[in-house]
């Protein structure tokens, strides 16, 4: 049986947090951001704001003028901490199978529930989005698909306050004429680099023709970027038996930290992961990236290599930590990220690669 998964987003989770705490600014234009006229920064608009114009990342002021009825409010970080967790836990009362993505957002495999709701994923969906509404008074979107990367597209044409199912059928007739922008996790950097090369679609994207520079620009993400598009399409053998050029994996803390112990456990999991994954594919590496982003959406990527060609534990997660180690600077961390590179497949280890670089 094919999985399928949901993924879960709070609509306006901030500015919807910020109408609880202070119902008086309900079914008004309202914001989370700085009061501060001259430098303040929006950071979550409602959506009645969003109706004048009114984005995140838009200077206070000129919000102002766009929406001179705005109400902007401070932060509440002890409310978006409380209804986060209240959140989560509605969820956890369905499945255990809940990987969190953000404060407001998850994914959810709800392969196994589907028996006790006539196999109709939007049966559950109803349900979990009402137990949402009726316990929290927030109202939430929800994507299914088969993969986490289209469910998390599904939720994007589900806002605001519905459910989108994308069936396989569904792929190319919605999804190809989309640009590689709107891909999950293909930041502007990377979109810029494929539209330099005019694969601007997802239908470029899976264009056989267009797989080398692809593979080239995507490097770790490759697989899991093109496989969800590949259901109908004539060419599903692009998922080739090539050697990938690495293998990693990044989350975003579910609140920002400059914790060194919580970051750290959170970069044990990652490590762990990807080097199951590394030799379960029976590649050998000699060369690792760490990658943060910072709460202010800073990104730096710091890359080392190791003394020899490894696919143990011990080797690969002890450079990573102390690569962690010496460089953390006690910033607020927003996401982590490892990515294992240069990699050779084990047959060819031999004793030249152990000994050297």
């Amino acid at each position: 049986m094919n999985k399928i998964f949901f993924h879960i987003d709070i609509d306006a989770f901030f500015a919807s947090v910020a109408e609880i705490v202070f119902p008086k600014y309900k079914n008004q234009p309202l914001a989370v951001g700085s009061l501060n006229s001259r430098t303040g920064i929006i950071s979550s608009p409602n959506y009645i704001a969003r109706s004048f114009g009114v984005k995140a990342a838009m200077p206070s002021f000129l919000a102002m003028k766009l929406c001179p009825k705005l109400i902007i409010v401070e932060h509440t970080g002890w409310a978006y901490e409380r209804y986060s967790k209240q959140f989560f836990s509605i969820i956890k009362s369905y499945t255990n199978n809940c990987e969190i993505a953000s404060i407001d957002e998850c994914f959810i495999d709800v392969t196994d529930l589907l028996k006790d709701h006539h196999n109709n994923p939007k049966l559950l969906a109803i349900k979990i989005q009402k137990h949402i509404y009726n316990s929290l008074d927030l109202k939430v979107s929800i994507g299914i698909a088969k993969s986490k990367l289209l469910a998390k597209m599904a939720t994007e044409l589900a806002k605001l306050n519905g459910i989108f199912i994308l069936d396989t059928d569904d792929i190319k007739p919605i999804m190809y004429n989309k640009e590689v922008a709107t891909i999950p996790y293909i930041g502007p950097k990377t979109a810029s680099l494929l539209y330099k090369q005019n694969i601007k679609t997802i239908k470029d994207l899976v264009n056989e023709q267009n797989q080398s520079i692809v593979q080239d620009i995507l490097g770790a993400s490759y697989y899991s970027t093109i496989n969800p598009f590949l259901a109908h399409h004539e060419n599903n053998d692009l998922t080739v038996n090539r050697v990938a050029k690495s293998i990693g994996r990044s989350t975003t803390l579910a609140f920002d930290s400059n914790d060194e112990a919580t970051i750290v456990k959170e970069l044990k999991i990652l490590i762990k992961d990807t080097i199951k994954r590394l030799k379960k594919a029976h590649l050998w590496t000699n060369n690792i990236s760490l990658t943060i982003k910072y709460a202010d959406f800073k990104t730096k990527t710091k890359t080392q290599n190791l003394r020899f060609f490894s696919n143990d534990y011990d080797v690969i997660a002890n450079k990573i930590l102390k690569l962690f180690r010496n460089w953390y600077d006690g910033e607020w961390v927003r996401l982590i990220g490892i990515s294992l590179n240069n990699l050779i497949d084990e047959s060819l280890v031999n004793e030249q690669f152990l000994l050297f670089d």
